[in-house]
């Protein structure tokens, strides 16, 4: 059986580093590295290598200890990947809530304009103004929602989060000349991660929209059911 069978094929090179080492006198200690089962499906090890002398001193081979390592490479790469996640939604967050302070400037900014403003078709930009204002400034308050509401669900109801969706694009909708019908039913009370389902539903009421450029009906409907819809 060839030296090189348990190594992939792309790590010959160190396998030849480390011959070279040994051959110098130098011992190798915990040097991770991959290997080959008998079923050629690599795994994660770490090498720990010293050179066997004679009598003389000469070196006439070595002592290799190999550890099976992958689970303690799963556990890192698990705890990374959440590492990544957690600086992902920390920095949307912080985003968020920088976006937000200039929005309400800008919103105040708006109301102290309305007044100012006479002829219908200037009326009709200023509501879709704000009609926009209010989405972003909902984007930002679901991003700062998912930030801190990512590590643990709450309990609520999807009724109630739909009416809040509702109340949001309600300007967008009228000025789109679409008409919501609801049909939210009292819904049990679940557990649930309120950003993640808000988003949800917004993107459904955000594509029901752009389906719609001549205006139609909406029709939203929340009811509890126990058997799969069909």
């Amino acid at each position: 059986m060839s030296p090189f069978s348990s190594i992939p094929p792309h790590l010959h090179g160190d396998e030849r580093i480390i011959i070279e080492n040994i051959r110098a006198g130098r011992r190798i200690e915990h040097f991770e590295t991959v290997r080959l089962t008998k079923r050629g499906e690599p795994f994660d090890v770490s090498l720990t290598i010293s050179p066997i002398r004679n009598e003389d001193g000469q070196i006439i081979g070595a002592s290799k200890i190999l550890r099976d390592i992958s689970s303690k490479k799963r556990i890192e790469a698990s705890l990374l990947q959440s590492e990544k996640i957690a600086a992902t939604s920390l920095m949307a967050a912080t985003i968020a809530h920088e976006v937000n302070n200039p929005l309400e400037a800008i919103v105040n900014l708006l109301y102290l304009l309305r007044p100012k403003i006479k002829d219908s078709e200037g009326l009709g930009y200023l509501d879709a103004a704000e009609s926009e204002l209010a989405r972003v400034a909902h984007i930002a308050r679901q991003t700062l929602g998912y930030y801190r509401e990512h590590a643990a669900a709450t309990c609520s109801s999807l009724s109630e989060l739909a009416a809040h969706t509702v109340t949001i694009y309600q300007p967008r909708c009228s000025a789109a000349k679409i008409q919501i019908e609801k049909r939210l039913e009292p819904t049990t009370k679940i557990i649930l991660r309120k950003g993640e389902i808000m988003q949800v539903i917004s993107n459904l009421m955000t594509n029901s929209i752009y389906a719609m450029p001549a205006g139609g009906t909406l029709r939203i409907t929340v009811k509890n059911t126990r058997e799969p819809h069909p």
